[in-house]
């Protein structure tokens, strides 16, 4: 093999190399942007879901009906240390519920 063949395969080698670099790289700053817009979908649901209650919480504030009676009732469980631990068990029910479908919404928008 002579001397300028062996610069050529070793040019065309480095070549390759730095394809395989370079993507791996892309894929790197992709995998980072996905992640980061993982992040943005999470936070944007999680303070959708402040302004929601906050809404419906003044909303239903100065009502009496089912909802207020137990939003109150909670409360009053959690000040005097879960005494009758009914309510709160179903808020953590609830709260399971929408983590679970939570979830299930980030697969969807964002399929692995």
């Amino acid at each position: 093999m002579s001397y300028t063949h062996s610069l050529r395969y070793k040019g065309s080698l480095n070549k390759e190399f730095l394809r395989f670099e370079i993507q791996l790289i892309f894929s790197f700053i992709l995998m980072l942007f996905l992640l980061f817009l993982g992040f943005l979908w999470a936070f944007g649901f999680l303070l959708l879901l402040f302004i929601v209650t906050v809404l419906v919480y003044r909303f239903f504030r100065k009502k009496d009906n089912w909802l207020t009676r137990f939003i109150f009732q909670a409360e009053r469980e959690y000040e005097e240390g879960f005494q009758g631990k009914e309510t709160a068990v179903t808020l953590l029910g609830f709260l399971t519920i929408f983590a679970i479908i939570y979830a299930l919404s980030y697969f969807v928008a964002f399929p692995v």
